[in-house]
């Protein structure tokens, strides 16, 4: 997997209907664009959760859907077993 860019953005009212969100990936440029506003648990889950996105493109779930249609519970599913993991391991965002 080649390098992925994080940018730190508020991303209120950025959603495909106006709504807020926490993150968003785009895969074609490969980059990720995280509200900072979060906690430092929210911040870790969403960096997370945004990867798996990146990193599923050509994988297929079990349900047979490709990235594309891939279900968002599944990684939401994804996001909390890797989020809970780092975090009893002690992983603490430090901030810049």
């Amino acid at each position: 997997m080649s390098r992925v860019s994080v940018i730190n953005k508020n991303m209120e009212g950025v959603g495909d209907e106006g709504e807020d969100l926490y993150g968003q990936a785009d895969l074609d440029t490969r980059t990720v664009r995280i509200d900072p506003r979060q906690s430092a648990r929210a911040y870790m889950g969403t960096l997370i959760h945004e990867h798996i996105h990146l990193m599923l493109v050509e994988v297929r779930c079990e349900c047979g859907k490709t990235q594309g249609e891939w279900p968002e519970e599944k990684v939401l599913e994804w996001e909390n077993i890797i989020a809970d993991n780092l975090w009893a391991a002690g992983y603490r965002r430090i901030e810049p």
